[in-house]
């Protein structure tokens, strides 16, 4: 099923259509149509690739105000879903600065989760203002039953990937030459880990332009020469690679071979949490910060290692731009106290993600972090200067990153600022990474 906007409706009506289904455009505009006229919602922003919404706006002067708890129900009623179309709720995120909660709910079709089908509801003061979402209509045509084997979907991922050894390769060879039965479970759990295991989804072909809802095999395939990791969603009917999400982002060898999609080699998932952290910052005192809480991962560098769940300094910061919610996205990373250049320029120093509940073996850490977002002074403020190296400070700023809460609490004070007295969106006006 191709969709496409047609704009001289959205004009006309102010709603949309779909040139790739009459009945699916019927049936949302009547959908539309009917909560305009109980004055429940204000209007829409459609998704040009999708032909479906991507913000709703939800009336704040209606007779009967929607709650955060109306989300789901509203959702239903706008986008005309039967019961084939589930909503179900993944997380919420609560600012008690703000009065805000943000919950998001993940859409399944008969049970199969739709990749990247997602919905943020958000409310203030307990009511819901506004919805941004990603939704896709499916067919009835799809068809939900696999046709090929999991193994040979499995196969076809590794043939795209084409990579000389693969990170459960790595682990093998490991168990050859083991004779410890402790290490010898250690290296079962990391394949584990580490060998793909297929789930059904539901994604789209990202090979072509429009939208073409898939049945597909999801794999996370991880090779280790060239080094290289990816969500590989291959078709459960005929076996066509649909979609190459990457996990790390730079394996630039590989990734140039298969970059022959900018659709396919682009797509960003959101699938960490955000979460208010509090810093000991080393200039500021006691400051509170959006933060990330990711999962617990094996090092993509020694298998044999896993990187426990923590919290970094990434997150969205949250503002209000033209009267409508809306988002900057923030990172602080560390050069290990390298500074003075312009540091991005070519990628030829590398950066690190600053963290709260793991540390890097070289940065000499001696206090055991706890993954609890409070960034305390005794875990991050390790090296004092009480006895300066040679190549003062940066020898010893190597093994601080409590400086980097400064900075990260400072860009959400800066950009908050600049959003509620001057209406600007980010530096450059259009919600740019910090």
């Amino acid at each position: 099923m191709k969709t496409k906007l047609h704009l001289a409706r959205l004009v006309a009506f102010a709603f949309f259509v779909f040139a790739g289904s009459q009945a699916f455009a019927q049936k949302t505009i009547a959908s539309a149509q009917k909560l305009q006229d109980k004055q429940v919602i204000t209007d829409f922003k459609v998704s040009e690739d999708r032909g479906t919404p991507r913000l709703i706006n939800v009336n704040p002067n209606a007779a009967t105000k929607a709650m955060s708890a109306d989300a789901p129900s509203l959702l239903r009623e706008a986008l005309a879903l039967d019961e084939s179309i589930t909503l179900s709720e993944v997380r919420s995120l609560d600012n008690s600065k703000y009065n805000t909660k943000i919950v998001k709910y993940q859409e399944y079709y008969k049970g199969i989760k739709v990749e990247h089908g997602s919905y943020n509801a958000l409310s203030k003061d307990g009511e819901l203002r506004a919805i941004t979402l990603e939704h896709y209509d499916i067919d009835k045509s799809l068809k939900t039953t696999a046709s090929m084997s999991e193994v040979a979907a499995l196969q076809s991922a590794i043939n795209f990937v084409g990579a000389t050894e693969y990170a459960w390769d790595y682990v093998n060879l490991l168990k050859l030459n083991e004779s410890n039965p402790k290490t010898i479970a250690q290296l079962d759990e990391a394949f584990e880990a580490v060998y793909p295991k297929g789930k059904l989804v539901i994604v789209d072909d990202y090979n072509n332009a429009g939208i073409n809802l898939r049945l597909a095999y999801k794999f996370n395939v991880y090779a280790a020469k060239p080094l290289y990791r990816a969500d590989i969603y291959v078709d459960a009917i005929n076996g066509k690679i649909l979609l190459a999400d990457q996990d790390i982002k730079h394996a630039a060898e590989i990734n140039e071979k298969n970059n022959q999609s900018a659709k396919m080699s682009t797509y960003a998932m959101v699938t960490n949490e955000i979460f208010r952290g509090t810093s000991d910052t080393r200039y500021a005192g006691r400051r509170m910060f959006n933060t990330l809480l990711k999962p617990a991962m094996v090092d993509p560098l020694n298998p044999l290692r896993t990187i426990p769940e923590r919290y970094v300094l990434e997150g969205d910061i949250d503002v209000t731009i033209n009267g409508q919610p809306a988002v900057v996205p923030n990172e602080t990373r560390s050069y290990d106290g390298v500074g003075g250049v312009p540091l991005n320029v070519g990628g030829s120093i590398p950066s690190y993600e600053i963290t709260d509940g793991s540390s890097r073996s070289e940065e000499n850490q001696t206090i055991v972090e706890v993954a609890d977002n409070d960034w305390t002074a005794l875990e991050h403020y390790r090296d004092r200067f009480a006895t300066p190296a040679a190549n003062y400070p940066v020898d010893n700023e190597f093994d601080n990153d409590d400086t980097g809460t400064d900075a990260h609490w400072g860009t959400e004070i800066v950009v908050r600022y600049w959003a509620e007295r001057h209406n600007r969106h980010s530096f450059d006006g259009m919600g740019g990474k910090i």
